[in-house]
């Protein structure tokens, strides 16, 4: 048995997948296996990765018809044997030393949970990086559920969301049955992490990096306008709300965090709404801005926000306003920036 199951979706990567799974297969530590599922890609994605696994019997394939990322995970997490499971990409790399130390972390108190650090790199039209931004933690152990003292920042915040930042104990996942939500299309991550974190009993961090996810200009569900962006969104704030009440972090902290989310989200909602094209009239937009100003949850979240910058104590008074047609002027002027998010 393996120690280490690393489970990878293939769609629509073939300039990608090579990379990423050399990345895997050059590790400085080799009892792991790399489980490749082929969600119904229409490139040539899997000519590549069947090279490469008549060179390498680490790899096992699995193929299916298309049926999204959280099934193909899903997939994968059903064929794993390893006593870790961890997620990449196929369109991202990981660093060399990946497995190696945290293998080594791991041997000192098997955690159910091991979250590291990740690179974000912007990645221009010859692939080279043109600008990388690492976002990471310092070393905590988390034992007995006693979650509370967890320091709760915008990295923090970040890094709990994402998969790809994180060694799972398989037998946590088996025992509670912990899978990806299929019916969810966008930001699946945090869902499978609020279940994740209701469960563990322990969690480690370190502070070193080792995920490079890589930012392209690619067209997907976090790049395109969808009507229910914003319900997603706030989909995503309540998996983490539910994850720091499970935590008994204190209440006022919550409300706090949860508030920025909150405006987050109608931040990077905007941002879509005019930074990227679209098939909306301007009203069209002012509309859905109309809507996310008048939520039943924005009203309440707006009050406890810490507007701490000139540009939050203007958002903060153009939401308590609700001044619809003065957001949409300034989203299409400014078009919003979001932060890192999948």
């Amino acid at each position: 048995m393996p120690f280490f199951s690393i489970v990878m979706a293939v769609y629509n990567v073939e300039k990608y997948v090579e990379k990423a799974v050399l990345s895997v297969l050059t590790q400085t530590f080799d009892d792991f296996e790399l489980i490749i599922v082929n969600d119904g890609t229409p490139d040539d994605a899997m000519l590549i990765v069947e090279k490469l696994a008549r060179e390498d019997d680490r790899i096992k394939i699995f193929n299916q018809r298309n049926k999204g990322l959280s099934a193909a995970r899903n997939r994968g997490l059903k064929a794993a044997r390893g006593e870790y499971v961890c997620f990449i990409d196929s369109d991202d790399e990981v660093d060399e030393n990946l497995l190696k130390t945290t293998k080594m972390v791991i041997r000192q108190t098997y955690p159910d949970v091991l979250m590291y650090g990740m690179y974000f790199e912007k990645v221009g039209i010859s692939e080279q990086v043109v600008k990388t931004d690492e976002i990471t933690m310092s070393e905590r152990d988390f034992r007995d559920r006693e979650f509370k003292t967890f320091t709760l920042d915008d990295t923090s915040i970040d890094l709990i969301g994402y998969c790809t930042n994180k060694m799972y104990k398989r037998k946590l996942l088996n025992a509670q049955t912990i899978l990806f939500d299929e019916s969810i299309m966008f930001l699946e991550d945090i869902a499978f992490n609020e279940k994740v974190f209701k469960a563990a009993d322990t969690l480690k961090v370190i502070s070193d990096s080792f995920y490079h996810y890589k930012m392209r200009n690619r067209k997907s569900l976090i790049t395109t306008f969808q009507d229910r962006h914003f319900e997603w969104q706030l989909d995503a704030v309540r998996s983490r709300k539910e994850i720091f009440e499970k935590w008994e972090i204190d209440q006022e902290r919550i409300d706090g965090i949860v508030a920025g989310l909150h405006v987050l989200a109608i931040r990077r909602t905007c941002s879509l709404l005019f930074k990227h094209s679209n098939d909306l009239t301007f009203k069209e937009k002012c509309d859905y801005i109309y809507s996310m100003l008048h939520h039943p949850l924005t009203n309440y979240r707006i009050s406890h926000y810490p507007a701490l910058s000139i540009l939050d104590r203007v958002l903060k008074w153009v939401v308590e306003k609700r001044g619809v047609y003065t957001l949409a002027v300034i989203s299409s002027i400014y078009a919003l920036p979001s932060k890192y998010f999948k």
